[in-house]
C-alpha cells in the first residue's frame, strides 16, 4: 500500500507541475508497465492520459513496481471570438446611412471594423418643397389663381380712368379745361392773370404780410369815471355821494376784422364789486368774471354787471370781408366703389374755402339737389355733410358748386365676375 501512496503523491505533484502529454515516471528501473492503456481511448476528449509507475525494493530481496494512470482536463482554451470575419455596421447618421465591416478578434472580443456611421456631409441635399405649377404664387398645395385687376387689366370695366378723364372704363368723359381760378389765377379762360398782391385783413395795418392790429386807443380819465387829462386823473368834486359804477373797457373798438377776438374788462369804483355778469346787446348772459372774451363776426355789443350796478356798453364795429372765388372745394363720396347690381347707400361731405357764394350738392344725370351750405363771410368758406346720396347700383357723379367754382366725386362700379 506504501507504493500506491507513493504513486498518488507523485501523480498528485505531476498534476500540480501541469504536466499535459502523456507522461510515464519510473523508480530505478523500466519495467514496461506504462502505459498501461490506449491514452486515446482510456482519457476522453479534453483530456491527457498520465501513467506513473514506480519501482524498487521495499522488500527484502523482492524488487517490486506498481503503477497508477489517470485523465487530467486540459485548460480551457483562450477565449476567441466566434463571429470573426462576420459582417457589421456602424450607424446610422441622420439620413439612415450606415458603415459597413466585419468582426475581427481582438483578445477574444469580437470587434467590428467599421466604428462610425458615414459623416452627414455625405447625406444627398434634401429635394426642394413643391410649387404650384399652374402659375399660381400659392400658397401650395391650394395654388389659387387670382382674377383680373385693375393693376393687370387697367382698361377693364369699371376701372379708373387715366388722368385727364373722368368716370371709370369703358365711360371715360374727357375733364374739362381748367379755370382762372383752378390755376390759381383770375379771370376768364384763356386770359388768365396772376391776381393782385394780397394786402393786410381789415383792422389790421402795415404791408402784407407783416400785418399787425392797430395799437389800442391812450386812455382817458372818462374811461376811470373821472375828470382830467391822463394820467393826471381826479374824482369830479361835482358828482355828490360818488355813486358805485363799473366801466366796461375797451368803450369802442372800430375796424375789427371778421372772427377776431377781443379781451374786455371790467374795473369796479366807488365801492362797486363783483361778482361779475356779461351780456350781450340783446341782454343775455354770455360769461362771468372780471374780464371776457368774444369773437366778433358782425357787430356786437357787451356789458358788466356787478351787485346790481350795470357798466356802460362796449361797442364793436367789424368791417364787412371782401372774398374772391379761388377755391379749393373738396367733396367726398363713400364709398368710392359698389358691385353692379348691388344697391348700395352713399353718404356724401363737402368743404370748400375761397368762396363767395353758398355752395349746393347734386346728382348729375337726374340733377337732383341733395344738400347745401350756407357762406361764411367771415372766412369765404362752408361746409356741410354727411348727407345721403340715395342708394345707388350704377356710376354716379355728385357735384359740388359754389357760385362759379365746382368739383365732382364720382361712385364707380366694380364688374361682377362668375366662374365659367
Amino acid at each position: 500500500m506504501l507504493i500506491y501512496a507513493i504513486a498518488i503523491a507523485i501523480l498528485g505533484f505531476a498534476l500540480y507541475m501541469g504536466v499535459i502529454a502523456p507522461t510515464e515516471v519510473r523508480g530505478q528501473h523500466e519495467s514496461g508497465y506504462c502505459p498501461l492503456s490506449d491514452p486515446d481511448t482510456f482519457c476522453g476528449p479534453n483530456q491527457t492520459y498520465i501513467c506513473v509507475e514506480v519501482c524498487g525494493e521495499w522488500t527484502v530481496g523482492n524488487y517490486t513496481c506498481d503503477y497508477a494512470e489517470s485523465c487530467m482536463d486540459n485548460p480551457p482554451p483562450p477565449p476567441s471570438c466566434s463571429m470573426a470575419g462576420d459582417s457589421c455596421s456602424a450607424g446610422p447618421n441622420s439620413c439612415n446611412m450606415y458603415s459597413y465591416g466585419v468582426y475581427e478578434d481582438v483578445n477574444g472580443s469580437c470587434v467590428c471594423t467599421a466604428t462610425e456611421p458615414p459623416p452627414d456631409s455625405w447625406c444627398p441635399p434634401p429635394p426642394p418643397p413643391p410649387s404650384c405649377t399652374n402659375g399660381s404664387s400659392g400658397p401650395y398645395p391650394e395654388c389659387p389663381i387670382a382674377g383680373p385687376t385693375c393693376e393687370t387689366e387697367p382698361t377693364m370695366d369699371g376701372c379708373p380712368c387715366p388722368s385727364g378723364y373722368s368716370g371709370a372704363y369703358p365711360n371715360c368723359v374727357a375733364d374739362p379745361e381748367p379755370t382762372c381760378e383752378e390755376l390759381g389765377q383770375v379771370g376768364t379762360p384763356p386770359n388768365c392773370v396772376s391776381p393782385p398782391p394780397p394786402s393786410c385783413p381789415a383792422g389790421q395795418i402795415g404791408t402784407y404780410p407783416d400785418c399787425s392790429d392797430p395799437p389800442p386807443p391812450d386812455p382817458t380819465c372818462e374811461d376811470q369815471g373821472q375828470i382830467g387829462t391822463y394820467p393826471d386823473c381826479f374824482d369830479d368834486p361835482g358828482d355828490s355821494g360818488n355813486p358805485p359804477s363799473i366801466t366796461c373797457s375797451p368803450a369802442q373798438s372800430n375796424n375789427v376784422a371778421p372772427g377776431t377776438t377781443i379781451t374786455f374788462t371790467a374795473t369796479p369804483q366807488n365801492g362797486a364789486s363783483g361778482p361779475y355778469t356779461w351780456y350781450d346787446g340783446s341782454s343775455n348772459i354770455i360769461g362771468s368774471g372780471a374780464t371776457l372774451q368774444r369773437q366778433f363776426n358782425s357787430d356786437g355789443s357787451v356789458r358788466a354787471e356787478g351787485g346790481g350796478v350795470f357798466s356802460n356798453y362796449c361797442s364793436v364795429d367789424v368791417v364787412s370781408a371782401s372774398c374772391q372765388a379761388s377755391g379749393p372745394l373738396d367733396i367726398t363720396a363713400t364709398p368710392a366703389r359698389i358691385v353692379a347690381g348691388t344697391p348700395t347707400a352713399i353718404s356724401v361731405s363737402w368743404t370748400a374755402s375761397g368762396i363767395d357764394s353758398a355752395c349746393t350738392v347734386r346728382i348729375l344725370g337726374p340733377d337732383t339737389q341733395i344738400g347745401s351750405s350756407a357762406h361764411n363771410a367771415a372766412s369765404c368758406s362752408s361746409s356741410g355733410g354727411p348727407v345721403s346720396g340715395g342708394s345707388v347700383s350704377a356710376q354716379t357723379t355728385y357735384r359740388l358748386q359754389c357760385g362759379s367754382l365746382w368739383k365732382d366725386a364720382v361712385v364707380n362700379v366694380i364688374p361682377r365676375y362668375e366662374e365659367f
